[in-house]
């Protein structure tokens, strides 16, 4: 199993994939011949280069964490994640570490935490407004271990991070509204209304707060 000791060794691991390819170290003599180039198709041939070598980091990635059980060491990954903003590992973090929580040196730094007690959180806000359709997919099949409450949280969170001068409860409200009048199927919409109701309670900052506790005493105590 690969363990990441330090920042060190994971820039190691990290340059024996994509940014050891020579389209990230010369990425301006790459896109000058891209400007040169004057057929369409080659131009697009390049590119893909380009998006071939991101899907092999995120495939990385996606293999490092699913071996990895050093907490600091799946926090790095995760953080990499956002911090590249690999779209593709939306699902992934999604699906499999949502509920992760992290309570190690990187989340305590008093002037610049790497990331908060909830790492895959802050990645999915850095990666933008995609993840969101794999939360409200998660909402909509009421088939995974977590809270409503936390894919809300989240979903509310990537709001924040990417939308200005934008009430993140309401936004989420009318995602949630949109979601429910596109949906056919009646017992997704059932869940659907479920988080509407949720997320219109005049407490529900209060909800949310509780949440974050309850789950930080609880990872605490497993951390131990």
């Amino acid at each position: 199993m690969i363990r990441i000791k330090s920042m060190g060794l994971f820039i190691l691991i990290l340059s024996l994939n994509a940014f050891a390819s020579p389209l990230y170290e010369n990425m301006g003599e790459f896109i000058d011949k891209i400007k040169s180039e004057k057929s369409r198709r080659k131009q697009d041939v390049m590119l893909e280069e380009i998006f071939n070598e991101r899907n092999k980091l995120a495939f990385t990635i996606k293999s490092l964490l699913k071996k990895e059980n050093d907490i600091e060491s799946k926090g790095w990954l995760i953080y990499i994640s956002g911090k590249l903003r690999l779209k593709s590992l939306s699902g992934v973090l999604v699906v499999n570490y949502l509920d992760f929580i992290d309570l190690g040196r990187n989340t305590k730094a008093i002037s610049f935490p790497r990331w908060s007690k909830f790492p895959a959180r802050d990645a999915l806000a850095q990666i933008g407004m995609k993840p969101i359709e794999y939360l409200l997919f998660e909402i909509e099949n009421k088939h995974s271990k977590y809270s409503c409450i936390l894919v809300l949280t989240t979903i509310r969170y990537i709001i924040i991070s990417n939308l200005r001068y934008v009430d993140s409860i309401q936004f989420t409200k009318l995602i949630l509204e949109a979601a429910y009048k596109k949906q056919k199927d009646p017992d997704k919409q059932k869940n659907l209304k479920k988080a509407i109701e949720l997320i219109s309670r005049k407490d529900y900052l209060k909800l949310e707060r509780e949440y974050r506790r309850t789950a930080i005493l609880k990872a605490r105590e497993l951390q131990k």
